[in-house]
């Protein structure tokens, strides 16, 4: 592919091997023709000299997809630092003798790694507490962030049930979604048993479906939403040896997490008085019993950048809000985005105007980048010692993890580009790092937009990001 002699060697001088690198990526995007209508933007920079070694559609600005995430990584480990980790407390207004309190109060401050398994944890301490029995009820404070739960863009889609879709809130629950499990019984006639993951009262299940022993699977969803619970009906049919397992988003975070703890205090032996849960901000005067601390701000990233997980994303989007704002208010999707646009301008040099970053996770149509300005936050990133290794680390490594894992296998580039992918219905795009050596890498920033032909052309894009990677690779000395 490409039609170029190999890379020269080392002897051959910096001038040599850049315009081998040229004639490379121009030969590559020539060759794939179903990326040929696209409109192309590729910037390759070297981080030891500081020259941009390949530059095409530079300075336009393209929907860069989930490379958003860069931008929204960068930014956190710039402003938060990585050793910044989310507190979730459960206090008592008063104990007494017996294990008995009077309220179970919760705080929270949108840990987005709470899941069940911590959930369940922190039941078990309670338990160690001595505490046996509130006699009042479960009260949330979610105002660390404030009541509107779904992310900016996130309404382009409103009928979307999917996972990658959720919402956002100071108190989450395994990424506030729930995960539905659909298995025939051995009773010809019986409706299929649907479960829940993890169980709670909050979400309700209408069964409509039939068992049929051939024929396709095709199990419809619809879904009401009230204030205090969410409906789920499902219809259609399913083939007995077919079982189905579905993850869909939850529209009331505050209120699925709170049944889910109420729940799995009950099983735990802790009684409940009432079983209504209330919501308003954790009393000055309560005696805490557990604080869950989550892990550090650079391990989180890297489950979020290595897998492109939107729910973390704009979890963290909103954190910076709440940062930046000091407690002064909930914090608003708003103070998100002006921290973030304000770290582009005010430390990266970005000027005002020139780009468009609406939400954190860069799902629908919400932001706008150039190539170069990709670039330019990765090279901020790499000569900041503070927090560039942590950005680096969330990055998929090619032929090795992530969304890279099974990409660029069996070429110079695996295990030697760290990169985010991004995905739309008509953007690709692939930034990240390059290098041989630590002493010398490069950053670059591969983006496709205006891609028409569907799946094939998505495809092609990938492979061509792959092919201008490993080439990249192939261009670096072996010293």
């Amino acid at each position: 592919m490409g039609g170029v002699a190999p890379a020269p060697d080392g002897a051959a001088g910096a001038n040599a091997r850049k315009a081998w690198l040229k004639q490379r990526i121009d030969a590559l995007i020539a060759d794939t023709k179903r990326v040929r209508r696209a409109k192309v933007g590729v910037v390759v920079r070297d981080l030891v000299s500081g020259d941009v070694l390949y530059a095409t559609g530079a300075d336009a600005g393209y929907n860069v997809a989930s490379n958003t995430k860069i931008v929204t990584e960068a930014a956190a480990l710039s402003l938060l630092g990585p050793g910044f980790r989310y507190r979730t407390t459960f206090a008592a207004g008063k104990v007494e003798p017996g294990g008995v309190i009077d309220e179970l109060y919760v705080r929270g401050q949108g840990d987005p790694f709470l899941g069940t398994a911590e959930l369940l944890e922190i039941v078990g301490r309670l338990q160690l507490h001595g505490i046996k029995k509130i006699k009042g009820g479960i009260t949330l404070d979610d105002t660390y962030f404030d009541d509107t739960f779904t992310p900016p863009h996130f309404d382009e889609q409103p009928k979307v049930q999917a996972a990658w879709r959720p919402p956002v809130s100071a108190l989450s629950l395994d990424g506030n979604t729930v995960t539905v499990s659909i298995r025939a019984n051995k009773a010809p006639a019986a409706k299929p048993t649907i479960r829940l993951f993890p169980p709670n009262r909050y979400i309700r299940i209408v069964n409509k479906v039939d068992v049929v022993e051939t024929g396709r699977t095709n199990v419809r969803l619809d879904v009401k939403v009230t204030r205090r619970s969410t409906q789920m009906t499902f219809s259609g049919r399913m083939r007995r040896s077919q079982p189905q397992r579905y993850k869909y988003r939850v529209a009331n975070p505050r209120m699925y997490f709170g049944a889910a703890l109420r729940r799995m205090l009950r099983q735990h032996g802790i009684s409940v008085g009432r079983r209504s849960l209330h919501a308003h901000k954790l009393p000055r005067r309560v005696r805490t019993l557990v604080v869950r601390k989550s892990p550090t701000l650079a391990v989180l990233l890297r489950g979020m950048g290595k897998y492109s997980n939107n729910y973390v994303a704009e979890t963290i989007l909103k954190t910076i809000g709440a940062h930046v704002n000091k407690g002064r208010h909930p914090a608003t999707w708003n103070d998100g985005v002006h921290a973030v646009r304000s770290f582009l301008i005010d430390k990266l040099g970005f000027k005002r105007g020139s780009f468009r970053y609406d939400n954190g996770s860069g799902l629908f149509d919400s932001n706008r980048f150039s190539p170069r300005q990709l670039v330019r936050v990765l090279s901020a990133a790499y000569s900041d010692f503070r927090y560039g290794p942590d950005l680096a680390a969330t990055m998929a490594t090619a032929a090795t993890d992530g969304t890279l894992r099974k990409r660029m296998r069996h070429t110079l580039a695996a295990g030697r580009v760290r990169a985010k992918t991004g995905t739309l219905a008509h953007a690709s795009a692939l930034s990240g790092y390059a290098g041989k050596s630590s002493q010398h890498q490069l950053a670059f920033s591969i983006v496709f937009n205006d891609m028409h032909r569907g799946a094939l052309t998505r495809r092609d894009a990938r492979l061509l990001q792959d092919h201008i990677a490993a080439a990249l690779v192939a261009y670096l000395p072996d010293k």
